[in-house]
């Protein structure tokens, strides 16, 4: 269509310069080629002749014409050069429309696919604890076994920030993780995975955010603790840039007893609890980049 259009204006362009040059020559350099001749006739009586050579000194009053036409000429010149770099930069955005619905249709499969595997992985959840066992990870009592978990840590006295995170990781390893490595380990490295998928899918910032915030929507105040706890453990230490990065503890339960989840909070950079426009200003406009 465009290129259609760009013939046509061509064509005009070209005829009106055409119509323009025998005008010139019809309306103003014959009559003007007839005066320069009669007054180079001695006898105003005698007839007068258009020869060539009063045609060329008619013309060359008329030089100026040339410079016009070879300025109009470089402009038609530079108007289709500049026609053709639009058409390029148009097809260049459709190209680049493509590509980017392309990345979008190979993601979106994959991702609700990831985010049923774990609602499936985490409903179907037996956890033993200290005794008990097939509990299911949706039972209030498991959150008990976790805050008590984490408490201990967090109540050491004269511990310093490190020892603290090291106790837990510890605790957490020994009486949750490695007795439920069956369950938690696949459930938790979908749920990684998810994220990962998010940051790699090559898509627009924004629309990173709007998906990851999808997948957060699934995770539940428990399931939130669950994760600070598997963070901060070496399993789940590489996870812990992605909840930093994408905000997953947001929505932690406040004034828990002893603000525990709060307090397991603090070992995870502040933008893991704040909104995309909070992590932003958090990182002065550049986010920080995640591990390969």
């Amino acid at each position: 269509m465009k290129s259609r259009r760009f013939i046509i204006v061509s064509t005009l362009i070209a005829l009106a310069v055409v119509g323009a040059w025998i005008a010139w020559l019809s309306v103003i350099a014959v009559p003007v080629a007839k005066i320069a001749a009669v007054k180079n006739v001695a006898d105003s009586d005698q007839q007068v002749r258009i020869t060539s050579e009063v045609l060329g000194q008619a013309g060359d009053m008329f030089g100026g014409l040339n410079t016009l036409f070879a300025g109009l000429a470089f402009a038609f010149v530079a108007l289709a050069a500049f026609l053709q770099r639009k058409t390029l930069d148009s097809q260049d955005q459709q190209l680049k429309a493509a590509h980017a619905q392309q990345k979008l249709a190979e993601f979106e499969p994959l991702f609700f696919q990831l985010l049923g595997v774990f609602r499936d992985l985490a409903a179907d959840a037996r956890l033993a604890y200290r005794g008990a066992s097939d509990v299911p990870l949706s039972e209030p009592s498991v959150r008990t076994w976790l805050e008590d978990i984490g408490m201990t840590a967090v109540d050491g006295s004269g511990m310093t920030p490190g020892e603290t995170r090291s106790l837990l990781a510890d605790e957490f390893a020994r009486d949750m993780y490695q007795p439920n490595e069956h369950v938690l380990g696949p459930m938790l490295r979908t749920l990684y995975h998810v994220f990962r998928l998010i940051a790699d899918s090559g898509l627009p910032e924004k629309q990173q955010i709007r998906y990851a915030n999808i997948a957060r929507g699934l995770l539940s105040a428990d399931l939130l603790l669950l994760l600070m706890l598997n963070c901060l453990s070496r399993p789940g230490a590489g996870f812990k840039p992605y909840v930093e990065y994408f905000g997953l503890l947001k929505h932690i339960r406040i004034g828990s007893d002893h603000n525990l989840d709060e307090r397991l909070a603090e070992f995870f950079a502040p933008s893991a609890r704040m909104d995309y426009k909070g992590r932003l200003e958090a990182w002065q406009g550049t986010p920080p980049q995640l591990p390969e």
